[in-house]
Order: C-alpha cells, then structure tokens, then sequence
C-alpha cells in the first residue's frame, strides 16, 4: 500500500474512534440527565438548567475571546 492510503486509513480510524467517544459522551450526558431529573424537584432541575445555560454561554464568550476568565 503507498502512503496516500496508510495515511487515509488513519485518518478513518481516528475519526472513528472520536464519533464513538461523541456518542457515549452523548449517552452519558443524557443518563445523567435522566437521573437528576428523577431526584430533583422541578424547581431545582430549572435552577440547574439555569446554571448550566449560564456556563455554557460564559464558556462561549470566553472561548471567543470576548473576555477571558481566569481561575
């Protein structure tokens, strides 16, 4: 096999390997989802959708470099 083709074949492999993790990160996250929702009360479960809309809109700006947030 020439190069061309070895170098494809690892390409492939690796964007495999990253869609398997992106779905089983994806199922975890809504397993975990479920259950905090079994637990929590509905109050509690909004308060935290709050927090994580909030987080993931800081991380947004951040990772745009609008402003950065240093620990």
């Amino acid at each position: 096999m020439d190069q061309t083709t070895l170098a494809l074949q690892k390409i492939a492999r690796g964007a495999g390997i990253i869609l398997a993790g992106i779905v089983i990160s994806m199922f975890f996250g809504f397993l975990i989802r479920v259950i905090i929702a079994r637990y929590f009360s509905v109050e509690e479960y909004g308060v935290l959708n709050f927090v994580l809309i909030v987080l993931s809109i800081t991380l947004v700006l951040n990772n745009s470099r609008f402003f950065t947030i240093t620990f």
